[in-house]
């Protein structure tokens, strides 16, 4: 399976949404199905297809899923599995309902950035899970000396309830028993949060993590890069030099002293001058900022984060639902039903950065995380475009349905007109020729018919009133007699006979035409 697809199985997996792409992986929102209607979303991580003839990544890949299994963390993501499904390896993941830290910074920036209180709350929870894992021990209780080395805004992810998440070990590394992967002149991790020793592709442990969590503490607590500049060789510069960063006093007034204290200590070029370990650098960011770890703060980092993402949350349920919904029915192109189709899948916009939405854009490039491109934008001009439409023919057939309604109101009432200057015209007696009865363009069958010639009148052809049809003048194939009252001289010469053969000649055939017309329409005169 070279191509996935939304809808594709892994195993116990099915995707729903493609959430993010990097230099070497895809993440995806997945669920995993059970017995009973029961099912779970999960994150699946798959190497890309150009990847996977690639030995080196595939025990980068294999590695990742080894460390990353064996660490149990509530500050850290939790991995459920590694798989593999006709040749594709798979990572499953607990799923994290949030947002990168990345994209809370840029969100925050326009309002005045992440509250001090918010920020050192956040970085405490991300120490506990670095320490957690630096602590990673194997079966036999040797510690393996994990090093993260890609403690990035990227990689650490906010729930919506106020929960930090250390994620992503891809480029990780142990000191101690297994061997590193990273090949000879091969640097891992993001550049502007390296560590000096890091850059230098120097020996590594726990304590070039510090300096990463440092970087990242600095940026949310002063809204700058400690170490960037205008291009990558300049930032690399700048992190190895021997001069520290500009103290955060000088950028913000009232920064609290202990925490300018321990943020540069962190930030420390010598590894030898840092914090030893995450969990001596949450002891003094808690001592710098007691307010911010205390366990009741926790509430106020959820409320915070629900008033600055406001529907945020729950439109990213509201998608992730109709994909489920989608894969129920088939709808996912790569479902049995809905191979080669797709379209259904078009509604759904599972946009887990944004990435149209500039507010939403991470502060640095990502190296190892690129963005999917969402269809929300797709699907609201796509719906306009049908609603328009709709309303469109809604419109146009109703103006058709006014138009005919009137065609045939203006059409009934002329032929009622015609009807009662029938019956007041002048006496036949006056008039030369015969009166032709009324004729409608959908209700007559014939236009003229010629007269015969009658001793009461003398020999012409005149128009004789056209045939009515069946639906309009049912009643017209009666026979219609000239009435009693009428003397023999006053009778027209040419028998009376029903429509359309009545006799136009002599003048008492106005009689005839009223008594036929009263017939047919009844009183509608």
């Amino acid at each position: 399976m070279t191509t996935l697809l939304p809808g594709n199985e892994l195993g116990r997996y099915e995707l729903l949404v493609p959430i993010a792409r990097g230099g070497m992986a895809q993440l995806w929102a997945a669920r995993l199905r059970g017995t009973r209607g029961f099912q779970k979303l999960v994150a699946i991580k798959t190497l890309l297809p150009e990847m996977l003839e690639d030995p080196h990544v595939e025990r980068l890949f294999l590695e990742e899923a080894k460390l990353a299994a064996r660490i149990h963390h509530a500050n850290v993501v939790e991995t459920l599995e590694l798989g593999e499904h006709e040749g594709t390896l798979y990572l499953a993941m607990e799923w994290v309902h949030g947002e990168p830290l990345s994209v809370i910074f840029q969100q925050a920036a326009p309002s005045g950035g992440v509250p001090l209180n918010i920020a050192v709350n956040l970085i405490g929870q991300i120490c506990r899970g670095l320490h957690a894992a630096h602590e990673l021990c194997d079966e036999s209780g040797r510690p393996l000396g994990l090093v993260h080395r890609d403690v990035t805004p990227q990689n650490l992810l906010v729930t919506y309830s106020g929960k930090a998440k250390l994620a992503d070990f891809g480029v990780a590394k142990t000191i101690h028993g297994v061997p590193d992967r990273t090949q000879v002149g091969e640097i891992k991790g993001k550049l502007a949060y390296m560590a000096p020793e890091q850059v230098a592709n120097g020996p590594l442990d726990r304590r070039a993590d510090v300096f990463g969590i440092g970087i990242v503490l600095y940026l949310l607590t002063t809204g700058r890069h400690p170490f960037k500049r205008d291009n990558p060789a300049a930032t690399l510069q700048s992190i190895c030099a021997p001069e520290p960063p500009v103290r955060p006093a000088k950028l913000v007034n009232g920064y609290p002293e202990a925490l300018e204290a321990a943020v540069m200590k962190a930030l420390a070029k010598s590894p030898e001058e840092r914090w030893a370990t995450a969990a001596e650098l949450l002891t003094a960011l808690t001592a710098g900022v007691p307010d911010a770890l205390e366990s009741s703060f926790d509430d106020g980092v959820a409320e915070w984060m629900n008033q600055l993402f406001g529907p945020r949350a729950a439109d990213r349920v509201a998608q992730l639902q109709l994909a489920q919904q989608l894969a129920d029915r088939g709808g996912l192109p790569g479902s049995e039903a809905g191979k080669g189709s797709g379209g259904s899948f078009r509604a759904v916009s599972a946009d887990y950065l944004e990435p149209s939405s500039a507010r939403h854009r991470a502060p640095e490039a990502l190296s190892n995380e690129a963005e999917v491109p969402p269809f929300r934008e797709q699907n609201r001009l796509r719906r306009g475009v049908v609603a328009g439409a709709t309303g469109v023919g809604c419109v146009v057939g109703l103006v058709a349905l006014l138009s005919a309604v009137a065609h045939r109101q203006t059409r009934d009432a002329a032929a009622d007109e015609v009807h009662a200057g029938a019956s007041r015209a002048e006496p036949a007696a006056q008039r030369q020729t015969a009166l032709p009865l009324p004729q409608s363009h959908d209700t007559w069958a014939e236009q003229a018919r010629p007269v015969p010639d009658s001793p009461a009148a003398p020999s012409s052809t005149v128009a004789a009133p056209p045939v009515p049809t069946v639906k309009s003048h049912a009643r017209a194939a009666q026979k219609v007699s000239p009435p009693a009252s009428l003397t023999t001289a006053e009778r027209p010469a040419t028998p009376v006979v029903s429509p359309p053969s009545v006799s136009s000649v002599g003048p008492p055939r106005l009689h005839v035409v009223d008594a036929w017309n009263a017939d047919t329409f009844g009183g509608r005169r």
